[in-house]
């Protein structure tokens, strides 16, 4: 499955050319999804929410469960030894996204710092 940070969903909407095949094709395959956190992130700040629900409802949302937890909790320790921390919810948004093997696409270079084959970046 893929997961789709918040830049990559706005871009889409916003019909940006160099993201929409790729979201189209994993959208075609049933095969996309958000975090909680993504969906929170869309909905908070009111921009053409009709447009928001309608991709919301077309993709899975992803919670959090126990390996996710300790999942963002390891990339919080490599991230703080590294002296390499990013925002607090991308650091959640990453371990519920890269855990079960998912491949996670966003326009944030700074998940560049958590160092993971999954993570791509467009």
């Amino acid at each position: 499955m893929i997961v789709l940070d918040t830049n990559i969903v706005i871009e889409y909407l916003r019909g940006n050319h160099h993201v929409t095949g790729t979201v189209n094709e994993y959208l075609d395959r049933k095969n996309a999804s958000i975090t909680y956190i993504n969906a929170y992130e869309l909905l908070k700040y009111k921009i053409n929410n009709d447009v928001i629900y309608d991709f919301i409802n077309n993709v899975d949302i992803i919670y959090p469960d126990k390996d996710s937890i300790a999942r963002s909790s390891g990339i919080f320790i490599n991230l703080r030894s590294r002296g390499k921390l990013i925002n607090e919810n991308d650091i959640l948004i990453a371990g519920i996204a890269l855990t079960g093997n998912n491949k996670f696409i966003t326009m944030d270079h700074n998940f560049e710092n958590i160092e993971n084959k999954n993570i791509i970046i467009i």
